[in-house]
Protein backbone atom coordinates (compact mmCIF):
# COMPACT_ATOMS: atom_id res chain seq x y z
CA UNK A 1 0.00 0.00 0.00
CA UNK A 2 1.32 3.43 -0.93
CA UNK A 3 2.05 5.72 1.98
CA UNK A 4 0.56 9.20 1.67
CA UNK A 5 3.24 11.87 1.22
CA UNK A 6 6.10 9.43 0.67
CA UNK A 7 6.96 11.15 -2.62
CA UNK A 8 7.63 14.48 -0.89
CA UNK A 9 9.68 12.82 1.84
CA UNK A 10 12.17 11.61 -0.77
CA UNK A 11 13.36 15.25 -1.17
CA UNK A 12 13.44 16.10 2.53
CA UNK A 13 17.13 15.31 3.07
CA UNK A 14 18.52 17.10 -0.05
CA UNK A 15 16.42 20.20 0.59
CA UNK A 16 17.31 20.27 4.28
CA UNK A 17 21.00 19.86 3.44
CA UNK A 18 20.81 22.68 0.88
CA UNK A 19 19.17 25.08 3.34
CA UNK A 20 21.66 24.13 6.06
CA UNK A 21 24.62 24.66 3.72
CA UNK A 22 23.41 28.06 2.47
CA UNK A 23 22.52 29.46 5.87
CA UNK A 24 25.60 28.07 7.65
CA UNK A 25 27.90 29.47 4.92
CA UNK A 26 26.22 32.85 5.18
CA UNK A 27 26.50 32.85 8.95
CA UNK A 28 30.18 31.84 8.76
CA UNK A 29 30.95 34.65 6.32
CA UNK A 30 29.11 37.20 8.48
CA UNK A 31 30.93 36.11 11.63
CA UNK A 32 34.40 36.24 10.01
CA UNK A 33 34.16 39.33 7.79
CA UNK A 34 34.65 42.77 9.33
CA UNK A 35 34.13 46.05 7.51
CA UNK A 36 34.77 49.47 9.02
CA UNK A 37 35.94 52.96 8.09
CA UNK A 38 38.59 55.26 9.49
CA UNK A 39 39.59 58.88 9.17
CA UNK A 40 43.00 60.06 10.28
CA UNK A 41 45.64 62.73 10.33
CA UNK A 42 49.34 62.13 9.71
CA UNK A 43 52.66 63.90 9.39
CA UNK A 44 54.36 63.11 6.08
CA UNK A 45 57.97 63.63 5.01
CA UNK A 46 59.78 62.82 1.77
CA UNK A 47 62.24 64.15 -0.80
CA UNK A 48 61.97 64.92 -4.48
CA UNK A 49 64.35 65.74 -7.32
CA UNK A 50 64.39 69.21 -8.85
CA UNK A 51 65.29 70.19 -12.38
CA UNK A 52 67.25 73.47 -12.49
CA UNK A 53 67.57 75.66 -15.55
CA UNK A 54 69.30 78.98 -16.25
CA UNK A 55 69.66 80.11 -19.85
CA UNK A 56 71.28 77.05 -21.50
CA UNK A 57 72.62 75.55 -18.26
CA UNK A 58 70.84 72.53 -16.77
CA UNK A 59 71.38 70.95 -13.37
CA UNK A 60 69.78 68.73 -10.73
CA UNK A 61 68.99 69.40 -7.08
CA UNK A 62 66.69 67.97 -4.47
CA UNK A 63 64.10 69.29 -2.02
CA UNK A 64 62.77 68.12 1.34
CA UNK A 65 59.00 68.15 1.82
CA UNK A 66 57.07 68.03 5.07
CA UNK A 67 53.41 68.47 5.77
CA UNK A 68 50.11 67.18 7.09
CA UNK A 69 47.72 64.79 5.36
CA UNK A 70 44.17 63.72 6.10
CA UNK A 71 43.17 60.24 5.02
CA UNK A 72 39.89 58.32 4.77
CA UNK A 73 39.88 54.52 4.46
CA UNK A 74 37.34 51.72 4.14
CA UNK A 75 38.72 48.44 5.43
CA UNK A 76 37.55 44.85 5.09
CA UNK A 77 39.17 41.90 6.84
CA UNK A 78 38.51 38.17 6.85
CA UNK A 79 40.18 36.38 9.75
CA UNK A 80 43.69 37.85 9.86
CA UNK A 81 43.84 39.13 6.27
CA UNK A 82 42.57 42.54 5.26
CA UNK A 83 42.30 45.01 2.42
CA UNK A 84 41.60 48.74 2.43
CA UNK A 85 41.11 51.50 -0.10
CA UNK A 86 41.43 55.14 0.84
CA UNK A 87 41.76 58.71 -0.32
CA UNK A 88 44.34 61.20 0.90
CA UNK A 89 44.72 64.99 0.81
CA UNK A 90 47.43 67.16 2.30
CA UNK A 91 49.52 70.28 2.25
CA UNK A 92 52.87 71.43 3.50
CA UNK A 93 56.13 73.20 2.70
CA UNK A 94 59.07 72.22 0.52
CA UNK A 95 62.63 73.52 0.96
CA UNK A 96 65.37 73.21 -1.66
CA UNK A 97 68.68 71.90 -0.42
CA UNK A 98 70.96 74.12 -2.53
CA UNK A 99 73.29 71.33 -3.58
CA UNK A 100 73.30 71.51 -7.37
CA UNK A 101 76.56 70.83 -9.17
CA UNK A 102 76.79 73.96 -11.34
CA UNK A 103 73.65 75.85 -10.34
CA UNK A 104 72.86 76.62 -6.73
CA UNK A 105 69.16 77.11 -6.04
CA UNK A 106 67.78 78.05 -2.62
CA UNK A 107 64.14 78.60 -1.78
CA UNK A 108 60.90 77.28 -0.35
CA UNK A 109 57.44 76.60 -1.70
CA UNK A 110 54.01 75.45 -0.58
CA UNK A 111 52.63 72.17 -1.89
CA UNK A 112 49.39 70.20 -1.81
CA UNK A 113 48.54 66.66 -2.83
CA UNK A 114 45.56 64.43 -3.65
CA UNK A 115 45.80 60.68 -3.98
CA UNK A 116 44.64 57.13 -3.26
CA UNK A 117 46.00 54.56 -0.82
CA UNK A 118 45.24 50.86 -1.41
CA UNK A 119 46.60 48.50 1.23
CA UNK A 120 46.74 44.79 2.09
CA UNK A 121 47.60 43.70 5.61
CA UNK A 122 47.81 40.81 8.04
CA UNK A 123 46.62 41.15 11.63
CA UNK A 124 49.36 39.53 13.71
CA UNK A 125 47.42 39.98 16.97
CA UNK A 126 44.20 41.80 17.74
CA UNK A 127 45.83 45.24 18.15
CA UNK A 128 48.79 44.89 15.75
CA UNK A 129 48.85 44.46 11.99
CA UNK A 130 51.50 44.64 9.28
CA UNK A 131 50.82 45.51 5.66
CA UNK A 132 51.98 46.84 2.33
CA UNK A 133 50.47 50.13 1.23
CA UNK A 134 50.50 51.73 -2.19
CA UNK A 135 50.38 55.50 -2.43
CA UNK A 136 49.62 57.19 -5.75
CA UNK A 137 49.14 60.95 -5.68
CA UNK A 138 49.30 64.15 -7.66
CA UNK A 139 51.37 66.89 -6.05
CA UNK A 140 51.48 70.54 -7.03
CA UNK A 141 54.50 72.69 -6.08
CA UNK A 142 55.27 76.13 -7.55
CA UNK A 143 58.89 77.14 -7.12
CA UNK A 144 59.87 80.82 -7.43
CA UNK A 145 62.83 81.82 -9.59
CA UNK A 146 66.07 82.39 -7.70
CA UNK A 147 68.89 84.47 -9.23
CA UNK A 148 67.52 83.71 -12.67
CA UNK A 149 67.35 79.97 -11.96
CA UNK A 150 64.06 78.20 -12.67
CA UNK A 151 63.25 75.13 -10.57
CA UNK A 152 60.63 72.51 -11.41
CA UNK A 153 59.73 69.28 -9.64
CA UNK A 154 60.80 66.15 -11.47
CA UNK A 155 57.53 64.37 -10.62
CA UNK A 156 54.00 65.75 -10.45
CA UNK A 157 52.51 62.25 -10.30
CA UNK A 158 54.14 60.20 -7.57
CA UNK A 159 54.08 56.52 -6.66
CA UNK A 160 55.24 54.97 -3.39
CA UNK A 161 55.30 51.46 -1.92
CA UNK A 162 55.31 51.51 1.87
CA UNK A 163 55.64 49.03 4.70
CA UNK A 164 52.82 49.72 7.15
CA UNK A 165 52.57 49.08 10.90
CA UNK A 166 49.24 49.65 12.68
CA UNK A 167 48.59 49.38 16.40
CA UNK A 168 45.07 49.74 17.80
CA UNK A 169 45.35 51.77 21.02
CA UNK A 170 41.64 51.75 21.96
CA UNK A 171 38.40 50.53 20.39
CA UNK A 172 38.30 53.68 18.25
CA UNK A 173 41.89 54.97 17.97
CA UNK A 174 44.79 53.38 16.09
CA UNK A 175 48.40 54.44 15.63
CA UNK A 176 49.85 53.99 12.14
CA UNK A 177 53.37 54.36 10.76
CA UNK A 178 54.45 53.84 7.13
CA UNK A 179 57.84 54.04 5.42
CA UNK A 180 59.15 53.09 2.01
CA UNK A 181 60.31 54.12 -1.43
CA UNK A 182 58.78 56.92 -3.50
CA UNK A 183 59.37 57.09 -7.27
CA UNK A 184 62.16 54.55 -6.83
CA UNK A 185 64.70 57.22 -5.86
CA UNK A 186 63.76 58.62 -2.43
CA UNK A 187 62.24 57.67 0.93
CA UNK A 188 58.79 58.59 2.27
CA UNK A 189 57.78 58.42 5.93
CA UNK A 190 54.30 58.89 7.41
CA UNK A 191 53.11 58.71 11.03
CA UNK A 192 49.73 59.50 12.54
CA UNK A 193 46.47 58.50 14.24
CA UNK A 194 43.20 57.15 12.82
CA UNK A 195 39.70 57.24 14.28
CA UNK A 196 37.69 54.08 13.58
CA UNK A 197 33.95 54.08 13.02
Amino acid sequence: MKTVGSYNHNFTFPISFLFFFLFSTSAFAQSKTYTYQSVGISHIQFQEDLNLEKNISLDKDYASLRGTVIQFQKQTSVQGLGFSMGAIAGLGRAVAAGSGGTLSYSGGAQWFLLGVTPKIYYRLTKPISFGVQGLAFYKSTKWADYNGITATSKHNFNFAVLGDLTMQLTDYIEFVQSAGSINGDATLWKIGLNYLF
